[in-house]
This record gives C-alpha cells, structure tokens and sequence, in this order.
C-alpha cells in the first residue's frame, strides 16, 4: 500500500498460498475484495473470491466452486459485489502446419480439464500441462503418461528445451518456501532442481537451441526479456528488448536461436493512443544491437488470452522462421495471422468459425500445427450480503 502522507510504499499483506489479481476497496474502507488463486488440495484456475480486512489483514474465502471469477466491484452500501462468472470448455486441435484443411482433436483429454500449456517434444509428441501435471502424448493420443503431478500445485507454462534434453517450467506452489518459481526437469520428470525465483508475473518464453539458455521476464523487469544459463547461475538482460514508453505483452525466439522477437503495446507521444509494435533483437555476441522493431497493423486486433497470470502463449515464430504468428480477433472469433518478416502484407492462415485460440504450436518438423482452442461461457453474477456490512 502506498501512504500519501507519508510517500512510504509497505507491504499490506503477504502470502505463499494464494495469488491475488483483481481488487476493490470496500466503501467504508474497512476491506478489500479480491480475486484470487488460493492453493489448494488440486488448484486449478478457478480463481474466488475473498475478502481480507483492514487494517488486520485477514483472510476469508467468499467463494469456493468449480468456477472462476474475473473482476470485482462493489455497491455503494457495501451490500452487493458484482463479478463475472466463467466456465470453458478446452480442446487441443491437430492440423496441418500450413493451418489450412481438417483438424483432429487429440483424444484423451477431457474437454473440461483446466488445459494451461502445451509444446511438442523433439520426437513428435506433446506436452499438455493440465494444471497440477504436466503430460506427453503422441497427436494420436496414445502412449499418454504423466511426467510430473503435485496436487495444489500450478504448472504455468513450460518449454521442451536442447533437442528434448530437458524441459524448464514456471512451477507455483510446488516445494517449500518462495512460492514461484522456474524449475527444469529431465524429460521423464526425474532430477527436478530450481533455477531461479521470480513473482507470480514471472514467464518462461523458451530455451535456446542448444539448450544453454532460458529466456524468462519477471515483473521487475516486466518491460523486457531476460536470459539464465540453463545449468544455473546469474541472468542477463536483453538490452533492447525493452521498447520506450511500452508494455512487454509476449516474446518469441527464431528456431536458429539468433533472434528475439517482442510484442508490445507502446504509448504514442503524440496522441497518447497505444500501438503494437515488434521488436526483433539481433541476439549477438555482444547483446548491444539496437531493435529493429515492426508497426503492427492498426486495424487487426492481436489478442493474448491469459487462463491466469501472465504466460508464454500466443505469439510464435513460424518454423521457417521467416514470419511470426500471432491471434488475431474478428467479432468474438479468433484466427492464426502470420507477419512476414520481409515486410510482406500479413495473412490469415486459419479458418474457424468460433471459440477462442489460448496459444498454438508448430511440431519441430513444421508438418502439425497445436491449437489450444478455448469455448468460454460466462454470466454477470451479483452476490449479496444479508448481514449488516462490517463496521
């Protein structure tokens, strides 16, 4: 909380359990409203809502279902909360990398499993974090085993790293101590060890093809793109991967390894309207070559779904390298659009008809495309207080 009259910004309340994002301030100032992830026997994504008081600070769940909350405001008396309900429905689509022609949905997985992540392996198979588990599956849906499980815990995103050596992830809730945190594990899910901490807004983007690198962003740094050496040590910033007067939205890296690719939504000088830009950094030895960075077409509205907290999905380098893709949103329906490098008009390269696209990957041989397609349902919901408001 930041004290005017003071100018002293403190720490109100703090947690190794739970993972706040929307709040509202109670009228007569007494509380908080929040919505959070609160760990549990099986997390999950349904963030609930809660209510922590001032100026004490304890917690007290308002809800605890199978659903997720987004938003929260608060009526004047004090009496009435207003949020929006959510449920969705999830399925990972096969289709052939030129994104054209009919898909298959990969069996096995149920459509209402919480689906956060998902990447190929070097041998052709995928990687599907549900949640509390990471899975590998072969597109057919066979030879299905789960690498990693730790109920209550949160796998957020992952990356199949060095050819398939080993694969680095942003693991919440699992082990002791600093809630968050980027982990790598062999590809069978043995000799787990930690790499660095980071704040629920920390991300894994990728690894380097040789596997020697691991490319993250964290909320200090949220404007730009840092890298860890995969072995473990100290992380270096990116320098240019932090546009002026601009917000990091996601970041990508070329299949050869040379290039970094960030989205962002920059501030105009001018007009004060925000654009997208992409900026491409030259990955040199000496990490000091300005961008080259890219406008965005004004008119195409890139959309980033995020299940929970910031994650890797959506914004990827096509297998040639030569383009980047991204989702682009027409009246509530979303398509894949792909941005030549060479200064080529962008284009649609999928064909759907509804649902939400959460992220997409290209299998490692560019022959199979994975959408993670999303079917959201949700209701405005108010919730009334039949007690006197707290004094």
């Amino acid at each position: 909380m930041y004290d005017f009259a003071s100018n002293q910004l403190r720490s109100f309340a703090e947690y190794d359990d739970k993972l706040p994002f929307d709040l509202a301030w109670a009228p007569g100032g007494q509380a908080i409203y929040i919505v959070c992830l609160i760990r549990k026997q099986r997390t999950a994504l349904q963030q609930q809502l809660a209510r922590v008081s001032y100026p004490d600070a304890k917690f007290r769940s308002i809800t605890n279902d199978t659903d997720t909350y987004h938003g929260v405001t608060i009526s004047a008396d004090g009496k009435t909360l207003a949020t929006v309900q959510t449920r969705t429905a999830n399925d990972i689509e096969i289709l052939p990398g030129t994104g054209a022609g009919a898909g298959s949905i990969l069996p096995g997985i149920s459509s209402q499993e919480p689906i956060v992540e998902l990447d190929w392996t070097a041998d052709g198979q995928l990687l599907v974090s549900e949640d509390d588990k990471l899975l590998r599956t072969r597109p057919d849906g066979s030879n299905a085993a789960t690498l990693l499980s730790d109920p209550g815990s949160y796998i957020k995103e992952m990356a199949s790293c060095d050819a398939g050596k080993f694969i680095a992830l942003t693991w919440a809730f699992h082990g002791e101590g600093i809630p968050f945190r980027i982990w790598r594990t062999n590809t069978d899910g043995s000799g787990q060890r930690v790499l660095t901490a980071v704040t629920g807004n920390g991300v894994v983007w990728t690894c380097s093809p040789d596997g020697n690198w691991v490319y993250y962003s964290d909320v200090s740094n949220w404007n730009g793109v840092l890298r860890l050496p995969a072995a473990g040590g100290k992380a270096e910033q990116i320098l240019g991967s932090a546009l002026p007067n601009a917000s990091l939205s996601a970041a990508a890296l070329s299949p050869d390894g040379k290039t970094l690719a960030v989205l962002a939504q920059q501030t105009l000088p001018d007009s004060k309207a925000y654009a997208m830009k992409i900026a491409l950094v030259d990955l040199g030895a000496d990490l000091k070559s300005p961008a080259h960075v890219l406008d965005v077409n004004s008119k195409l509205k890139i959309v980033i779904h995020q299940p929970g907290p910031p994650s890797n999905n959506g914004f990827h380098f096509t297998p040639d390298g030569k383009a980047l893709a991204f989702v682009i949103q027409n009246q509530g329906v979303d398509n894949l659009w792909i941005q030549p490098l060479d200064g080529s008009p962008v284009r649609q390269i999928t064909n759907f008809k509804s649902q939400e696209i959460l992220d997409f990957r290209w299998s490692p041989d560019g022959k199979s495309l994975a959408v993670l397609r999303s079917d959201p349902m949700a209701d405005a919901i108010l919730l009334h207080d039949a007690e006197p408001a707290p004094q």
